[in-house]
């Protein structure tokens, strides 16, 4: 009865809401949509500035690092420090040397580049550097060219390529909440880069157009941000018809199963929230081997929770919860610190022993993790060269543009990064090219099958010879039986982990098998492993 009594309230809400004044609705809407695309273009155009002025000053400041230190030769040390350049700023496409009659000699990988300039040069505000569209070799490819002179009297430049498509990326695009299109130009109209599709300006304004501009005031850059208010109207069409009984009342059908579910969602994601807090999600240790010694090279950390009375969930059930509800980063950031409070004594005297945490794709789309590390691990006994961050197969990452940059300063810090679960996904060459990855984990799916399948033990030897081509280690997973180790040993894999040797372990008794596979011995003030000696 009560469901019914709703229901008849709300269709006469419905009917009430059909009679308001439709053109006092829609003047009221117009009037808003106006407004309120305005203001998300001049977000836009702001955002769009910030980002390639940041682009700029990155490509210019490596320019200057370089002048300053004399890089006016195509010498084999000078071309080396272009292609640190060139390595450390990811959006600069190329660096190169031109002397005073603007002919290339060299670029980092010493070859000559050519390009044939598309606008007037711009001086740069209290800075020597030039800006210049260019068509790099007259590919049709155009790129802002930033150059900057190496010696005082400017015979020569030392000049970097940021293509066009960098400055218009999708993630600033989309930041904004609005479907307005970009144009970054120089100061004489000269086009950086751009999604507008129309020729020109003045076919814009012939439309009824929502503009926003913003301009530089350290660079001859400016910003155009449109929007056809046919577009931004168009957003609002389901507030027009709001009205509308029948819509409300699919909408309010909708909400309750939302509602549902949401509630149930939350009610999980609170209790699994507090388990966090509490201490409740508690790391296991997989120990790896290396089957060419025998000894433990270290271990892959995973996840259980263990509830107040004792029962113990598997990762199975609260992972896809973690990493729907964003509670995954608290999570890793929370299961890193117990591992330093309980590891970082042994490590700290076995630092050829790794270890290894799995990441979420979330941990790619900030520098967080990077703080996290650095924050967990800067002051304890793991060093940054013992940890390892797997990325899985099975889940592609959101934006792989914003992961290599994570990616390079992790590797930067000394950390190496794992692709987990190889050959299970769709994206494992793409990343393997992609991300720069360390170490290749193959997963169980290959090794149950090695000694009877016929295209198991072919697939891992092929996994093997790419990784010594590239120089990747692996890893493989899930180990059973003596005979998918005897296999293992023939195909030259070096390091494996699996309930043959031993299941996940808890702390306490992980830290005495480390004490016990990996002894060390002092001598003063000095623990080496038991195979070293003093001189």
């Amino acid at each position: 009865m009560r469901y019914r009594l709703k229901t008849i309230g709300l269709a006469i809400i419905g009917l009430l809401g059909a009679s308001m004044p439709i053109i006092l609705v829609n003047f009221f809407l117009l009037h808003y949509a106006r407004i309120d695309g305005q203001k998300k273009l001049d977000v836009l155009a702001n955002r769009m500035l910030i980002h390639a002025e940041t682009e700029i000053r990155g490509a210019a400041n490596e320019l200057r690092n370089l002048a300053d230190a004399g890089i006016a030769t195509c010498s084999l040390p000078n071309r080396a420090a272009m292609r640190e350049s060139f390595y450390r700023h990811y959006s600069i496409k190329a660096i190169f040397l031109s002397d005073e009659s603007g002919s290339n000699t060299c670029s980092y990988s010493g070859e000559t580049i050519d390009v044939i300039g598309l606008s007037e040069p711009f001086t740069v505000k209290d800075s020597p550097a030039i800006l210049q569209m260019v068509d790099p070799r007259g590919s049709g490819l155009t790129s802002l060219m930033i150059s900057m002179p190496v010696d005082e009297a400017g015979s020569k430049t030392i000049n970097a390529l940021l293509p066009s498509r960098i400055f218009v990326p999708d993630d600033v695009l989309r930041s904004a909440g609005t479907r307005g299109q970009v144009q970054v130009t120089l100061d004489d109209g000269s086009i950086i880069g751009s999604t507008i599709l129309v020729a020109g300006e003045q076919s814009l304004v012939e439309d009824d157009v929502v503009l926003s501009r913003s301009t530089s005031d350290t660079f001859p850059v400016r910003v155009l941000t449109v929007e056809r208010f046919s577009s931004i109207w168009g957003g609002f069409g389901d507030m027009r018809t709001y009205t509308n009984l029948g819509f409300a009342f699919v909408g309010l059908s909708i909400l309750l199963i939302v509602v549902y579910i949401g509630r149930r969602q939350s009610r999980a994601a609170d209790e699994l929230e507090r388990g966090i807090e509490n201490g409740e999600l508690i790391p296991y240790y997989q120990p790896v081997i290396s089957l060419e010694t025998g000894k433990l090279a270290g271990c892959e950390v995973l996840i259980r929770w263990r509830k107040p009375d004792g029962t113990m969930i598997s990762p199975a059930n609260f992972i896809g919860l973690a990493e729907t509800s964003g509670l995954g980063l608290p999570m890793t950031r929370k299961l890193m610190e117990t591992v330093r409070n309980e590891l970082g004594a042994v490590y700290r005297e076995r630092q050829e022993m790794k270890i290894a945490f799995n990441l979420f794709g979330d941990h790619f789309d900030n520098i967080d993790i990077i703080k996290d590390l650095g924050d967990i691990f800067g002051p304890s006994g793991i060093g940054y060269n013992q940890l390892v961050m797997e990325i899985t197969e099975r889940q592609p990452l959101a934006n792989v543009e914003k992961a290599k940059v994570i990616i390079r300063q992790l590797q930067a810090m000394g950390v190496r990064i794992a692709l987990d679960d190889v050959g299970t996904g769709h994206s494992g060459l793409a990343y393997i090219q992609e991300l720069g990855i360390d170490i290749l984990k193959i997963d169980k799916l290959f090794i149950d099958a090695i000694c009877t399948n016929k295209f198991s033990g072919p697939i891992v030897a092929s996994l093997k010879d790419l990784a010594n081509t590239t120089g990747m280690t692996i890893v493989v997973e899930g180990v059973e039986t003596y005979d998918q180790v005897q296999v293992l040993q023939e195909l030259g894999i070096s390091e494996v982990q699996g309930f043959l040797f031993a299941p996940p372990l808890p702390g306490s008794s992980f830290v005495s098998l480390v004490e016990a596979m990996v002894p060390v011995r002092r001598s003063g003030d000095m623990v080496l492993p038991v195979d070293q000696h003093v001189a």
